[in-house]
């Protein structure tokens, strides 16, 4: 059996041992495969989740009744540059399903999707609910938030709590599944001054100002080209363990699909 959109994505939560069982408290972020027992997330997803000493970190595992099985995660290591992170489970072993990444960059305009947990964890039923969404580049550029001004792309969609981590994807063929190429870290407003009043006592003393803004509000995410320079100490050069894992979709696929 094929597998479907929603067998791509982990939550990764926080949660207790009550009896031996967990029980899952909060839903941090989405994580996805990257090989050899590895998955990426956002790095505040993993931050986030490690300020509580009282929380155990895990990845769940949703079954087709959306019921939650735990996996404890081994270790991890946070990109505080690009607010990336990866991690390995206890089970490496296990089999997981991959999408492959493309570091070239996507255009304005490109469609695009991705999925995950936002908002999808309730506590009540201790139960998930997977989402998804479809849209579009905004643009693509450097991200002026971080010291080292990572280049992302704006998403013509927000992105709720539970998706950080999550990849965009873009499908080429119907050969091919979907590829990443990049990974969500949140939101960015963009806000513009449209209306400035200045105000004065009438002895002239005091100066008031007032002003209107207009602010847009865009998902964004790191473009997964930014992972060629990216050292690890836990897999090494990230992009190379992208390839070294046939994880790693290139212009000529697509030239020799399209030919």
């Amino acid at each position: 059996m094929l597998p479907d959109f929603y067998d791509f994505f982990y939550p990764v939560f926080g949660g207790i041992f009550d009896k031996g069982e967990f029980v899952p408290k909060n839903l941090y972020g989405t994580a996805t495969n990257i090989g050899r027992g590895y998955f990426i997330t956002a790095g505040h997803t993993l931050t986030n989740a490690l300020e509580n000493p009282a929380i155990t970190l895990g990845m769940g595992f949703p079954d087709f009744r959306r019921s939650i099985f735990y996996e404890n995660i081994h270790e991890h290591e946070i990109f505080p540059a690009l607010d990336i992170g990866i991690f390995q489970i206890e089970s490496f072993y296990q089999t997981f399903n991959a999408f492959k990444i493309c570091t070239d960059d996507l255009n304005m305009l490109d469609d695009i999707c991705t999925g995950g947990f936002p908002h999808g964890l309730d506590l009540h039923h201790q139960t998930l609910q997977h989402r998804a969404f479809k849209g579009y580049i905004v643009n693509h550029m450097p991200f002026y938030e971080f010291p080292k001004k990572p280049n992302v792309y704006e998403l013509s969609f927000q992105c709720p709590k539970g998706i950080s981590g999550a990849p965009i994807l873009k499908k080429y063929n119907e050969i091919d599944s979907l590829v990443s190429h990049g990974y969500i870290i949140g939101n960015a407003n963009t806000e513009i001054t449209v209306f400035t009043e200045k105000e004065k006592t009438s002895d002239g003393t005091k100066e008031s100002i007032y002003e209107k803004t207009e602010s847009v509000k865009f998902g964004i995410a790191v473009n997964a080209r930014e992972f060629e320079s990216v050292s690890s100490d836990l897999v090494g050069n990230l992009y190379k363990h992208f390839i070294s894992n046939d994880l790693i979709y290139t212009k000529l696929q697509r030239k020799n699909y399209n030919a």
